[in-house]
């Protein structure tokens, strides 16, 4: 079958469960086109909203060739990660704006004027946020006289590693983010002739 061709999802109800500054919580009931049905399919979705309409963007800094990467706790999975900095969209914002804010509160530093660079968007859990996240690389980051804003769980200052050294991160398991993974991703194989060639190690065996 194409997908075309294929059933859709009819929304038949939508029930508010919660909300806090950032989220809404709903409990949708719908319907496919074969006629299977769920009562309480739970959608989250963030309030933000950028001028692209995603909610929020992550960007890779990048100092003297090597990725600037943060050490943050996140309580939902109770552990500490690696991340590139990134946050929720203003309203207005473009994606770019958005990174080069997050990149100075989180990090102190700053990007040369059109060094910041769209590495597209995705969906980080289509079957449960209804939110697009765009990433971008900012390139030849220098520090800033601006004030780095504090985050909860988030560790002062930061730490470069080169390419081969983030590889090993993943390989390590000690890399897990999803949005940092795929901006690495994205940016190795747009810039090769910064970051050398494509050789990602076998993270997974056999």
């Amino acid at each position: 079958m194409e997908v075309e061709d294929a059933p859709g999802v009819t929304l038949l109800a939508r029930q508010g469960v919660y909300e806090n500054s950032r989220f809404h919580v709903h409990a949708d009931r719908i319907r496919d086109g074969l006629g299977r049905e769920v009562a309480d399919f739970l959608v989250v979705a963030p309030k933000a909203r950028g001028r692209e309409g995603v909610s929020g963007c992550v960007v890779l800094p990048v100092v003297a060739g090597r990725f600037v990467l943060l050490r943050i706790f996140r309580h939902p999975v109770s552990r500490w990660i690696w991340e590139a900095p990134g946050g929720f969209c203003d309203p207005g914002e473009s994606s770019l704006e958005t990174a080069r804010r997050e990149l100075q509160e989180e990090t102190g530093l700053v990007c040369p004027p059109g060094r910041i660079w769209d590495l597209g968007c995705f969906n980080p859990a289509p079957g449960l946020l209804n939110a697009r996240v765009a990433l971008a690389v900012a390139m030849d980051c220098l520090p800033g006289s601006g004030q780095v804003e504090g985050e909860l769980g988030l560790l002062p200052g930061w730490r470069e590693f080169t390419p081969a050294e983030v590889f090993s991160l993943e390989a390590r398991g000690e890399l897990q983010d999803a949005a940092t993974l795929l901006a690495f991703y994205r940016c190795m194989v747009r810039f090769p002739e910064q970051f050398g060639s494509f050789t990602s190690p076998d993270v997974c065996g056999e």
